[in-house]
């Protein structure tokens, strides 16, 4: 029965358990943030294919009828229905359209760089995430471990104070620290349960235990820019175009139109109006320039100064990235000497803890001394598995901030 129930519970836990790397793949699919970047970037393809024609071509069809009452003259016709199609073409518009298309292509261009920042983002914060409910899991199990010598030691005080060999107050302290780290536990339980349900939400996908992972060590990285300064040298090219198309409105345009009408006539002197045409064919080309106007001069100042917004922005930018790398590498050497420090410390931790608790049931030390060899024991060991996870995660922000595609990190989960 024993064997059956453990088997279960494994089942039950592996429904809901992932890896960190099929975490990552799952997010690619399943993020909605993600998805809805995807949307946008497909809408930014339908502009961009509805000025891929720059002649724009255009085919209208209509009719209309006229009606004249009262005093009709004999030489004018009293109701005259007409059918028309029209074809037009521009042939030149000052390079508007050329420049649109290119706007519109970089526009495109711009959504997949905005996504593949979204993906960025999104797996670091589960990177993140995941090595935060690890350090959470092994900080329950150090102040679980703290729970089970404190209600042993209970127990034996309790047995202790029957027989009048301890105070109350010694009695008192240990329960009043045994509840105390209850209390620490299930906050950390609220913590680890908060924190799953944001990570849940971010692989789009219901996770409840996570399974060890880990990521490769870092190995001659280097900077490259990332994907947000491509989109930032995007965004100032878009301007650019921007630009051409209000100069553009300065510039001579020149339009084709080919109108084929059909007329119908009635109530009219068929002595007097004799030859009515039935059908005409009308070719016009028209040449037109604008020679004043009082918006494409703001319009041009205004863009001109968004430029150099970008500019500035994208140098900022730059700049950022660069520290944030340099930033991330020494983190990781920070991260290890803290790993040997807190390796050092818990060791000492221990060593102090064995002693004291020697010394207190040997009558050497009282309970005070004894409580404190144990909190830093409990302290120390978690925050020893602490710089172990986030030695992990300071690895992330590194070969994120070196600007590797986020296809490179994944491949780096072990």
């Amino acid at each position: 029965m024993k064997k059956i129930f453990i088997a279960l519970l494994i089942i039950q836990l592996s429904v809901y358990a992932m890896d960190l790397k099929s975490m990552l793949k799952t997010a690619l699919e399943h993020n909605r943030n993600l998805k809805a970047q995807e949307y946008a970037i497909g809408a930014k393809k339908q502009d961009f294919i509805s000025e891929s024609n720059t002649l724009k071509p255009s085919v209208n069809i209509g009719a209309s009828y006229s009606k004249l009452d009262l005093d009709v003259p004999q030489t004018q016709i009293g109701q005259t229905a007409v059918g028309f199609i029209k074809f037009g073409l521009n042939l030149y518009d000052g390079g508007k359209s050329q420049a649109l298309k290119r706007e519109k292509r970089l526009r495109v261009k711009l959504a997949k760089l905005t996504k593949t920042d979204a993906i960025k983002q999104t797996l670091l914060q589960i990177i993140t995430l995941y090595f935060n409910i690890r350090t959470l899991d092994e900080q329950i199990a150090a102040f679980r471990l703290k729970s089970k010598a404190l209600q042993r030691d209970y127990k034996n005080m309790q047995k202790k104070y029957k027989l009048e060999m301890v105070t109350l107050d010694e009695v008192l302290k240990i329960k009043a620290e045994l509840e105390d780290n209850r209390y620490q536990i299930e906050e950390l339980k609220y913590q680890k349960e908060e924190a799953l349900k944001n990570l849940s939400l971010l692989v789009g996908k219901k996770i409840k235990h996570l399974k060890a992972a880990r990521l490769a060590r870092v190995k001659g990285l280097y900077y490259k820019p990332s994907s947000t300064i491509e989109a930032l040298e995007t965004n100032a090219a878009i301007l650019d175009e921007s630009l051409k198309q209000v100069e553009a409105n300065r510039k001579p345009k020149i339009r084709l139109e080919d109108t084929l009408s059909v007329y119908g006539y009635s109530d009219y002197n068929k002595q007097f109006l004799k030859d009515l045409p039935r059908s005409q064919n009308k070719i016009s080309l028209t040449l037109s320039m604008n020679l004043y106007d009082t918006v494409t001069e703001p319009k041009k100042r205004s863009i001109k100064l968004a430029k150099l917004q970008a500019i500035e922005q994208l140098k900022y930018n730059k700049d950022k990235e660069k520290m944030l790398f340099n930033l991330a590498k020494r983190k990781l050497l920070t991260q290890r000497v803290k790993i040997s420090s807190a390796r050092a410390a818990l060791k000492m931790a221990n060593r102090v803890y064995k002693s004291a608790k020697i010394k207190y049931e040997n009558g050497m030390i009282d309970i005070i001394a004894y409580l404190d060899a144990l909190s830093k024991k409990t302290i120390n060991q978690a925050l020893y598995k602490k710089a172990l996870n986030d030695y992990e995660i300071a690895k992330a922000n590194y070969y994120f901030f070196s600007g590797m595609d986020y296809r490179s990190v994944i491949a780096k989960i072990r």
